[in-house]
C-alpha cells in the first residue's frame, strides 16, 4: 500500500532516470537493499496536500467573477511550480550533501549518472503529477459547491 505513489511516479521514470528512481525508492548502497525512507511518498504527499488545499481556496474563498479560466489555470501552474521547486531543492540538497550513495551516483566507468538535469526532470514529473491531481480534485470534488465558478475548468 505504501508503494502506490512510487509506482505512479515510476511510470515516468524514463524522464529522470533509473538511478534517481532507485534513490527515491530508498535504495541503500551499504546494505544493497531498499531499507531507507521511501522518498516518493514525501513528494507524493506534498503534491496531494497542495492539490487538496489550493482548489478550495479558488472555488470557495477567492471565487473570482472575471477571468475565471485564466485564474484557474494560473493557480494550477503556480501550484505545480511550487511542487517543482520543492522537489528540485530537496533533491539538490541531498545530492550536495552526499546523501545519494556512490553506487547510484556513478556508473561502472566513474561517470556521474545523477546530475542536475535528472533532478530537473523529476521536478517536471512532480509538476505534472500535481497539475493532474489539482485538475481531478477540482472536477470531482470542489467545483460543484462554488457559486460563481462551478463551470470551470470547463
Amino acid at each position: 500500500m505504501e508503494e502506490i505513489l512510487g509506482n505512479i511516479y515510476s511510470l515516468l521514470e524514463s524522464f529522470y532516470g533509473k538511478p534517481l528512481s532507485e534513490y527515491l525508492w530508498g535504495y541503500n548502497c551499504s546494505t544493497q537493499d531498499y531499507d531507507l525512507d521511501l522518498i516518493y511518498n514525501q513528494f507524493g504527499m506534498i503534491a496531494i496536500i497542495s492539490a487538496l488545499i489550493i482548489p478550495p481556496i479558488y472555488y470557495y474563498l477567492w471565487n473570482p467573477v472575471r477571468h475565471q479560466q485564466l485564474k484557474y489555470w494560473g493557480l494550477m501552474i503556480a501550484t505545480g511550480l511550487v511542487n517543482f521547486a520543492i522537489a528540485y531543492f530537496m533533491l539538490t540538497s541531498d545530492l550536495d550533501n552526499g546523501l545519494i550513495g556512490d553506487c547510484l551516483l556513478y556508473d561502472n566507468q566513474g561517470n556521474q549518472v545523477i546530475d542536475t538535469i535528472n533532478i530537473i526532470m523529476f521536478g517536471v514529473v512532480d509538476f505534472l503529477f500535481t497539475a493532474i491531481l489539482f485538475f481531478v480534485f477540482s472536477v470531482l470534488a470542489f467545483k460543484w459547491g462554488s457559486k460563481a465558478v462551478k463551470h470551470y475548468p470547463f
